[in-house]
């Protein structure tokens, strides 16, 4: 019987226990495995992720695609930024833009990204804006990944209003610890 894959509490960053999913160590896991669920389903091989935060979705991630190419942006937390590359060192393709998303216009990535996992600041405008501005680099078969989507009526809001901008996407909730958004393009 093959052994389900299970997130590795060893890599939340000394001091976080309590401030990451509040110190609840079985959300913890089942943020992990949902996460590794969802790249191994798709299988991207370009990962693009905006708001890492300490990293542990990336790892999630790259566990489940080792030999994806992941490039993280987000703005840069002295206390995050360092551990983010030390439990990513393992895997050979982690690239990081510490920048606020807010102030890039494009990426022009050649064949765009296979998945995005878009979450950073979660108030309308910015969220509005992180969706929109890489929905452009979107490989033509990929998935945009909005995180939080159960919890947090600004992004469900933000959500809806791109839905309703580019209908020419669809989306698929899934019943994540948080909720995550599924968007992809529509087949005809």
């Amino acid at each position: 019987m093959e052994q389900q894959w299970q997130f590795d509490m060893n890599i939340i960053m000394p001091g976080d226990e309590q401030d990451w999913m509040h110190g609840n160590a079985e959300a913890a896991k089942k943020y992990g495995a949902d996460k590794y669920a969802i790249a191994q389903r798709f299988q991207p091989k370009r990962i693009l992720e905006i708001g890492v935060r300490a990293g542990y979705s990336a790892y999630c991630f790259l566990s489940a695609c080792p030999d994806a190419f992941y490039l993280g942006v987000d703005i840069e937390y002295s206390k995050y930024t360092p551990y983010v590359r030390k439990i990513l060192s393992k895997f050979a393709n982690v690239n990081m833009i510490i920048v606020d998303s807010q102030m890039i216009n494009d990426f022009h990535f050649a064949g765009g990204f296979d998945m995005i996992h878009i979450d950073g600041n979660h108030d309308y405008k910015p969220q509005f804006r992180d969706m929109e501005m890489s929905i452009r680099n979107l490989a033509d078969n990929g998935v945009m990944v909005v995180d939080d989507y159960w919890i947090n009526s600004t992004v469900q809001d933000a959500c809806k209003d791109f839905l309703i901008k580019y209908p020419q996407y669809q989306a698929e909730v899934l019943t994540t610890i948080n909720g995550d958004l599924l968007i992809t393009k529509k087949t005809k």
